[in-house]
């Protein structure tokens, strides 16, 4: 992924783990839970291509437990590229690292790792470490960023349209965002603090935005009750931090997604009370920087805050964690493109080893989101999203018989049911398999859908002759023609040679039997081992996309 930037992992968020068969809709389907063992206390996840191979790669951050002497370790798993990864492995950064995100920052086409220590107490108040890529999914330790105390969250993305890749960090205190700008060797330079003028000293998650649509990068830092935006001027540097709304006491405001295709990224707010628990609502951003309601009802589950469009319908959704009667369940809001939601689905959890969601991405390249979840047992969960959701019908073959050397044909048509539209690979199936059966093939084995979301091929059922040679049991009727010829090739080689009279009276009378067995043989239609004329024969057609795949049947006879 050469230049290209990979989604960070966040300590934000919600909860998923193990769902087994896990389905909401016809379109929305996620597979059961694949989980990795990494180490103690997963606190965050990057997503980048570590070993050059093209294939997602995962690297996550393991807090640790310093009561037991565990400083916490970063977790490297390679991706094979279906959405399996293997086994992790290990390697120590300090004390407790605490964030983790990937990038290119050397420009040689290999993910780098950039992992925060928050510190842990009096004078370690923690570093910024940059971890070069080797190529194989092995790192080496590169410059150390001390001067920014208690890093707690990070983006690295390209600030200043040099093709180097920077980075914006925020930090503990929660008082001030720094950048640094990167010189794509690897090193960083030039670091600037901005203030976040809040009262509130509390961690701050920063995400990159385009507040004001100008094409450059502005900078989004929320915290409790605080929702702050540094418009950038396209060279690195920002302009003084302004607040977004007006939020009271327990409010933690996130700046989420579009989703009401306005071009303004919307705010989700989460809300808490004493004794009553947490809820959050979406708020819609309007281009002057207001919060506004959006219809219909916006009361969402508390941590309601991973956003994705989990359904293919090009609308954002939104997934959380909530609680039914005590017991943790997974929700599921579908985004209607208005700034509404469908009514909610919810899940049951089949484990309580669950922390977060890390992030929604897709991991075995079919364009649709899956899951990637820290669980408190140190483990991560996979949970692949099934991608592409198609119909496929199949008209019925004609001719409906064929003989030997004769080829049915049948409309295979696809019709695509999400935005998925990952191409679509046809195999098929005659059964019963056995010697003669017909052979079945396509037009077009892989199908890419038009857009009108449509695509179509043929399925060819043929019957070659060339089985009537191969001691088919329906080659029977033709071999009994043979019979005669038999018959009076035995009765002139016995007198045309030297017999007595008795022998050529036996031989007489062995050619009329053979030839009087013609007899019944052509009236039952077929040789003296009894088949029917026809066969019939059920030839499967399957579609395969992704996760997804679909099947139909259609039917056959053979005489």
């Amino acid at each position: 992924m050469t230049r290209k930037l990979i989604a960070i992992g966040s300590t934000t968020a919600v909860v998923w783990m193990g769902l087994v068969g896990f389905a909401v809709a016809s379109t929305v389907s996620f597979k059961p839970a694949q989980n990795y063992t990494v180490g103690t206390n997963p606190t965050s996840v990057a997503v980048g291509d570590f070993d050059s191979d093209g294939k997602p790669d995962l690297a996550v951050v393991n807090s640790g437990d310093s009561t037991v002497g565990d400083n916490g370790t970063v977790s490297v798993l390679l991706g094979n590229g279906d959405g399996t990864f293997q086994t992790a492995v290990n390697f120590t950064d300090g004390n407790n690292p605490t964030s983790v995100a990937a990038g290119d920052f050397n420009g040689d086409g290999k993910d780098d790792l950039v992992v925060l220590r928050s510190g842990t107490s009096g004078s370690d108040t923690g570093d910024v470490t940059i971890f070069i890529s080797n190529g194989d999914g092995t790192f080496r330790k590169g410059q150390v960023i001390s001067t920014v105390a208690n890093p707690v969250s990070v983006v690295a993305t390209d600030l200043d349209s040099d093709g180097n890749v920077d980075l914006a960090i925020s930090d503990l205190a929660g008082d001030s965002v720094t950048v640094t700008l990167g010189d794509g060797d690897g090193t960083f330079r030039g670091r600037v603090s901005y203030a976040t003028p809040s009262t509130i000293s509390i961690p701050k998650i920063v995400k990159i935005l385009d507040f004001n649509h100008d094409g450059k990068k502005d900078l989004g830092v929320t915290g409790l009750r605080t929702a702050e935006v540094l418009l950038g001027n396209g060279d690195g540097t920002f302009q003084s931090a302004f607040g977004i709304g007006t939020f009271t006491s327990l409010q933690v405001p996130q700046f989420v997604a579009d989703f009401n295709h306005d071009g303004n990224v919307d705010v989700v707010l989460s809300s808490c009370q004493v004794f009553h628990g947490c809820n959050e609502s979406l708020l819609l951003m309007k281009a002057d920087g207001t919060l506004s309601a959006p219809p219909g009802t916006n009361v969402l589950q508390a941590g309601a805050n991973i956003t994705a469009d989990f359904d293919g319908d090009g609308n954002p959704d939104l997934a959380g964690r909530s609680s039914i009667n005590g017991s943790g369940v997974i929700t599921i809001y579908l985004g209607n493109g208005d700034g509404s939601f469908q009514q909610p689905l919810t899940f049951p959890l089949i484990s309580d080893v669950f922390k977060s969601i890390a992030m929604a991405t897709d991991l075995n390249g079919d364009k649709a989101a899956d899951l990637i979840v820290t669980n408190s047992d140190g483990s991560v969960s996979i949970i692949l999203n099934s991608g592409t959701d198609f119909s496929l019908s199949a008209t019925p073959p004609s001719p409906a018989t064929i003989g030997g050397g004769q080829t049915a044909t049948s409309t295979i048509t696809l019709e695509l049911l999400s935005a998925f539209d990952n191409p679509v690979s046809l195999s098929c199936a005659v059964q019963p398999s056995q010697l003669g059966a017909p052979a079945c093939s396509f037009s077009s084995n892989l199908l890419m859908f038009d857009q009108s979301g449509k695509a179509s091929a043929t399925l060819k059922i043929a019957f070659s002759a060339a089985l009537l040679a191969r001691g088919d049991s329906r080659a029977a009727p033709f071999e009994s023609l043979w019979h005669p010829v038999w018959s009076f090739a035995f009765l002139g080689t016995g007198f045309g040679i030297g017999l007595s009279r008795r022998r050529k009276m036996l031989v007489y009378l062995l050619a009329s039997a053979m030839f009087s067995a013609l007899v019944p043989q052509i009236a039952c239609g077929g040789g003296g081992n009894g088949v029917a004329k026809s066969t019939n024969y059920a030839v499967t057609i399957t579609g395969t996309s992704g996760q997804m795949s679909h099947s139909t049947t259609v039917n056959v006879s053979v005489q």
